[in-house]
């Protein structure tokens, strides 16, 4: 039985028999619409808006052989999800340790049960699931993992077989419009096995045309064409530039399901999904000036930008001077305009310094006057019961943070860090500890990694304050989504420290612009 042999009222009875809480209004309204389009769907909903439960709602509904395709640290939450509202459903792990995994993925069958594998994006990317015929469905979350074209993630999903398709990201298309191609092209027309027949005519109802020249058929109808060179200032030919008509290409796919966090997307959110939360206060920017050995460095690296250089060759190395570890100076070269353009950001934090091994570091009492700025300000806001989270884009800047606070405050005001360092038993601590009595009040993190995985911090937390933003700017809109979630009971608070002058300024101004337009090119008309 398909799932278009599921009446409206069979869909109903199997959600009212689902044990734990209640599915929300919306989410029933969206797993009768998967159901009703042969279970292939993009769920574009924001952060907070109940993917899980509807993710867990369809498979329940449809039963089968199931696979989640998710972040290892979203993984548990799917875990606990099924135990919640299927807990008839046999759930195990398809990953590196679990050896006999891919055996049970692949000998599995089922006639009215429910079996979930759960795997990690990473894993997925080195095996090839192209004979694995018995997948009933496949949810992928996260699923803007695979919006880079021509990206392994990408090529290895389209060999994921299964009947019924789901897609669910808060950010659907990544950074660019052009990222739905790979997640349309898995959901509608990579059905290889042909279970569903309609897939293959909905990918040409979608793209226009098929074969060889699909991807630019349905570039040249969508995008403008621009020439822009690369880092090295070397001429790449064409890029896909903006949409031409914006939204587009969301009208045209067959069942594109969007929540929006505050602007009215459905019958359900006349006034978005956050609505009922309280209103943020108005975000606070503090502006600050280099200290002289920040500038002093940053006009090494940006001599144009003081007035005191004529245009710089951008195939000319550049070098910029360093203190060393020994007390010395050190030249160090930026090989093109990339590098250059990453350090001047570092240096907009903090004055950088060169190590034994020669690798640029960041020492915990190096020159800034933004971790002087922030440290000011942790003195004013933090209260007992009222933590703060600290995001920015550099791993180096927060660990150099985490210390500098710890030795500043010592017991008032204590510092845990969560990057990319901290360890899976390290991130448990931290979960159980911060913001309630005796753990950590303030939390220095990277965007990248808080982006995904950190879905309780809404509960203990309403301040936050950015130090920079990520050049990925999909990073950004997920850490924005932190503390604005369901769970928050109190006004959410914001400050913005920014160099004044800096390359910094351009940065925010650009990702500001980026999201306007994503933002507006995806919303459904």
């Amino acid at each position: 039985m398909s799932a278009r042999d599921l009446t409206f009222e069979e869909v109903a009875a199997r959600i009212d028999a689902m044990p734990g809480r209640p599915m929300l209004p919306h989410q029933r309204a969206d797993i009768q619409r998967i159901v009703a389009d042969d279970g292939q769907a993009l769920v574009a909903a924001c952060v907070g808006s109940g993917k899980t439960g509807t993710g867990v709602g369809l498979m329940a509904v449809l039963r089968g052989v199931w696979v989640i395709v998710a972040p290892l640290s979203v993984l548990p939450q799917w875990e606990e999800a099924l135990y919640e509202w299927a807990p008839d459903a046999t759930v195990s792990y398809v990953n590196a340790r679990n050896r006999t995994g891919l055996i049970d993925l692949l000998e599995d069958s089922t006639g009215d049960e429910l079996h979930v594998h759960l795997m990690g994006w990473e894993y997925m990317r080195t095996k090839d699931f192209a004979k694995y015929k018995a997948i009933d469905g496949v949810i992928c979350d996260e699923s803007h993992r695979a919006a880079g074209h021509g990206t392994r993630t990408a090529k290895m999903l389209w060999h994921l077989n299964s009947t019924y398709r789901v897609a669910l990201s808060g950010t659907i298309a990544g950074n660019k419009v052009q990222g739905l191609y790979n997640v349309c092209r898995w959901v509608w027309w990579g059905n290889k096995d042909r279970k569903i027949k309609r897939s293959y005519e909905r990918f040409n109802l979608y793209m226009g045309e098929a074969g060889r020249d699909e991807v630019r058929a349905w570039v040249r109808r969508h995008f403008w064409l621009v020439e822009k060179p690369n880092y090295y200032g070397r001429d790449t030919g064409e890029e896909i530039g903006e949409e031409k008509v914006p939204g587009s290409v969301v009208r045209e796919i067959p069942t594109y399901i969007q929540h929006l966090e505050n602007e009215a997307c459905c019958i359900h959110h006349p006034e978005g999904v956050n609505a009922t939360l309280p209103d943020d206060e108005e975000p606070i920017t503090l502006y600050v000036d280099m200290l002289p050995a920040q500038a002093k460095v940053y006009y090494q690296l940006a001599p144009e930008e003081k007035g005191m250089a004529k245009k710089l060759d951008p195939n000319k190395p550049m070098a910029m001077w360093l203190d060393a570890e020994d007390g010395s100076r050190a030249a160090v070269v930026n090989q093109n305009e990339m590098v250059r353009r990453m350090r001047k950001r570092l240096v907009a934090l903090a004055t950088p310094s060169v190590n034994a091994m020669g690798d640029i570091t960041l020492l915990w009492d190096a020159k800034s006057s933004k971790a002087d700025a922030l440290l000011d300000l942790l003195t004013d806001i933090v209260e007992p019961g009222d933590p703060v989270l600290v995001f920015t884009h550099s791993k180096q800047f927060a660990n150099m943070m985490v210390e500098r606070i710890n030795k500043r405050f010592g017991k008032d005001i204590r510092a845990v860090g969560y990057t990319g360092d901290t360890k899976p038993d390290e991130y448990a601590i931290i979960k159980q500890t911060f913001g309630r009595e005796g753990g950590p009040n303030v939390m220095v993190t990277t965007q990248a990694k808080v982006a995904e995985g950190t879905d309780w911090i809404q509960l203990v937390c309403r301040r936050e304050v950015w130090l920079s933003w990520d050049e990925n700017n999909l990073l950004n809109t997920q850490a924005v989504g932190r503390l604005r979630r369901r769970g928050q009971e109190r006004r959410v608070q914001r400050w913005d420290i920014v160099t004044r002058g800096t390359i910094e300024q351009r940065v925010n101004a650009n990702k500001r612009h980026e999201k306007r337009v994503l933002d507006n090119a995806l919303k459904a008309r």
